[in-house]
């Protein structure tokens, strides 16, 4: 007997089956694009590389491109709108050769919850629905806030040590950090073009004056006397005004440097040349700051002169010629001061004129 032996036969399955579809994908105001598709792969494949297919051939004919609007997800679906199963192929769901599909975005109906699982993921959800979020402006002042405090409390730190101990290194620390805090103040100035920008400059210049000032009193050898508060707070008094005389902002906190750092200085350096008692020298400022307080002058709207916030616009008329005004003083900080012509004065030159907007 002679055996025949059968010779092994492809999958049937997989021969009567195509490989591949050409479908018309319909797409934007009625445009409809021939594709050829895989016919056994999962339709979830071929969605994206059909959509950048699609959008492509859209730009070459001049049509819109697809784009997603909301959250959802893109899908092929039938001619009425029923969209394919995402895990099935064309050929399970009986799309063959000449059909046509549609191509649209499937909004997402499903509402989603934050899933909290943390203590801190709880605070923040709750602090989010109490307070606004922090815009770039307020987290580049609150960063120049922090670098400011970081300098301030490094030069308190090397301040302590030169009051424990008698050595030039407080004096080079401290002169290395005012340098380099100073440099970044002035490039701040100098770029400077809204009032954000400035009141940024302006934090990081104030908070080099700090050690700049405490450079200068520790220099001085010996324990810590009136000769490093004489120095010291000389050196504060000439930065305040050098800061206000050209930047002519923060009015209030240079002045009030300036009049305290000259009264501290005066009052240390007669507590070094004629070694006065410091009872005398602390009577002597209490009284000079009374007296000075009481004694300033005011303006017609009764604001002090060193705020003083009334502004004479020209009269009716079309003259220019206004009321009586004092000079500005040379250290005026508000170059707009010396412009009379044509401006709203104060009566009393304080440079803070509310007529000029500046502070």
């Amino acid at each position: 007997m002679t055996a025949v032996a059968d010779a092994p036969q492809a999958d049937i399955e997989g021969v009567a089956s195509p490989q591949a579809v050409v479908v018309g994908v319909m797409a934007g105001e009625g445009v409809q694009i021939g594709v050829l598709l895989d016919a056994n792969a999962p339709v979830s494949v071929m969605t994206d590389p059909l959509l950048k297919v699609v959008n492509s051939r859209l730009r070459e004919l001049g049509e819109a491109p697809l784009e997603a609007t909301g959250r959802g997800r893109w899908a092929l679906c039938l001619v009425d709108g029923a969209p394919l199963r995402a895990t099935q192929s064309l050929t399970e769901q009986d799309v063959y050769d000449g059909d046509r599909l549609w191509i649209r975005f499937i909004a997402d109906t499903e509402r989603r919850s934050q899933v909290i699982e943390h203590i801190s993921t709880a605070v923040a959800s709750d602090l989010s629905k109490r307070f606004a979020r922090i815009d770039p402006i307020v987290a580049v002042q609150v960063g120049a806030s922090m670098v400011a405090t970081g300098v301030v409390l490094a030069t308190g730190v090397l301040g302590w040590w030169r009051w424990h101990h008698n050595t030039w290194l407080t004096t080079i620390y401290t002169a290395v950090i005012g340098v380099l805090v100073l440099a970044v103040a002035m490039l701040l100035l100098m770029r400077a073009k809204t009032d954000a920008d400035r009141r940024v400059a302006d934090i990081m210049l104030m908070s080099a004056i700090m050690p700049v000032t405490v450079a200068a009193a520790a220099a001085p050898p010996g324990p810590v006397g009136s000769p490093q508060a004489v120095l010291g707070f000389g050196v504060l008094t000439v930065a305040a005004a050098l800061a206000l005389r050209f930047t002519g902002r923060r009015l209030g906190i240079y002045t009030t440097i300036v009049i305290i750092g000259a009264l501290t200085m005066l009052a240390a350096l007669a507590r070094m040349v004629a070694a006065t008692s410091a009872v005398t020298l602390l009577s002597s400022l209490l009284l000079i700051c009374v007296v000075a307080y009481h004694g300033r002058r005011h303006c017609l709207g009764g604001w002090p002169a060193s705020d003083c916030r009334c502004s004479r616009p020209p009269p009716a008329g079309g003259s220019s010629r206004l009321g009586p005004t004092y000079r500005p003083p040379w250290w005026c900080p508000v170059a707009a001061h010396r412009s009379w012509k044509g401006r709203h004065r104060c009566v009393m030159c304080c440079c803070k004129l509310s007529a000029l907007g500046r502070s």
